[in-house]
């Protein structure tokens, strides 16, 4: 099975599996590997890390529902770090914009005196 950029329905994935698990861990490789290389390219290497991490995990895991739990927990832990930096970025934009608003007061007011 190849992607195509349409991922199959449920049930097609499940048979899939099914029928060739090996098949199946390659087109899911191949997919996951699709999704970074088509990803940004500052977001790529950040991608590969959270990849390579869930990948670990799920060969640890010793159970299906193991390896989605930790997957899941790596993922929400990506989420929080991405939160995070966009909350620095917020706080970082607002102070720049402040000292933005600040000058430009001051040099209308050295204006409005002369």
């Amino acid at each position: 099975m190849s992607y195509d950029g349409k991922l199959p329905a449920f049930d097609v994935l499940v048979a899939f599996h099914q029928r060739d698990p090996l098949g199946y861990e390659q087109f899911r490789l191949e997919l996951l590997g699709h999704a970074v290389k088509s990803a940004a390219p500052e977001f790529r290497p950040a991608l590969s890390r959270t990849l390579h991490a869930i990948e670990v995990a799920r060969k640890a895991a010793k159970t299906p529902l193991e390896a989605a739990s930790c997957a899941f927990t790596l993922m929400c832990k990506s989420l929080n770090e991405l939160k995070g930096a966009m909350h620095e970025l917020h706080f970082a934009s607002a102070e720049l914009q402040a000292i933005v608003i600040i000058e430009d007061l001051r040099i209308r007011s050295r204006h409005y005196r002369n």
